[in-house]
């Protein structure tokens, strides 16, 4: 069996929400699940230096068409709810604290937690949000009273971004090596790549000609 495909996401981030929406369909299609992975991208900002891509000059604004486009271009309804981004720390822990007991339940949690975020607008930072969204997939109080797997879980978060921030290590000493330190690209990957989203999408799924240009054209309109 092929191995399945590491997917790290995280709950405020459009682009995760949009890959989301592809990721299942294409790595059925060749014969490999999904195993999603949380990750917080405020903790690999503290640790990168960075900051999110919406308060960085210029390409703040230009990341929010982007994320309007992009969705456009997967024909996957979007909208940008207002608080963004937040903190989503308790639906990442909710996350894995349902794939330990019902991997297929955590994965409904995921869709339904995404689309309430980014399809209508819900905090999911939110305790009552968040709790609203479990009991859609059938999941009650009984989250909140087991400490024992809580901890394992935050262990588990954890891990996550851990793995994910030696996974970008890797590919930047992999693209220092290759192109040369001297050259001075380093510093600037992940700025760059930032801007990536509709490629990375496309990756996903071959839209139609006609599908992309019309995007482009009620991009040019706006």
């Amino acid at each position: 069996m092929s191995a399945p495909i590491e997917f790290y996401f995280d709950f405020s981030s459009p682009y995760s929400y949009l890959a989301s929406e592809q990721i299942e369909p294409l790595g059925a299609r060749y014969g490999r699940v999904v195993d999603y992975r949380p990750v917080l991208l405020g903790a690999t900002f503290k640790v990168s230096g960075l900051q999110p891509l919406v308060d960085v000059p210029l390409k703040g604004e230009y990341s929010k068409r982007d994320f309007d486009r992009s969705a456009r271009f997967a024909a996957v309804p979007f909208v940008l709810p207002q608080p963004f981004p937040i903190a989503t720390v308790g639906a990442a822990r909710a996350y894995l604290w349902l794939k330990d007991s019902d991997p297929q339940r955590a994965t409904a949690f995921l869709h339904a937690a995404f689309r309430a975020y980014f399809v209508r607008g819900r905090n999911l930072s939110e305790n009552p949000v968040l709790m609203d969204v479990l009991r859609q997939v059938g999941v009650g109080a009984q989250l909140e009273g087991d400490g024992d797997r809580l901890q394992a879980v935050r262990i588990g978060l954890a891990a996550h971004i851990d793995h994910a921030l030696d996974a970008v290590d890797r590919l930047l000493d992999r693209r220092r090596h290759r192109l040369g330190d001297h050259l001075g690209v380093g510093a600037g990957i992940l700025g760059a790549d930032n801007d990536r989203g509709r490629h990375h999408l496309g990756i996903f799924r071959n839209r139609h000609h006609r599908q992309r240009q019309r995007a482009h054209q009620e991009d040019q309109h706006r």
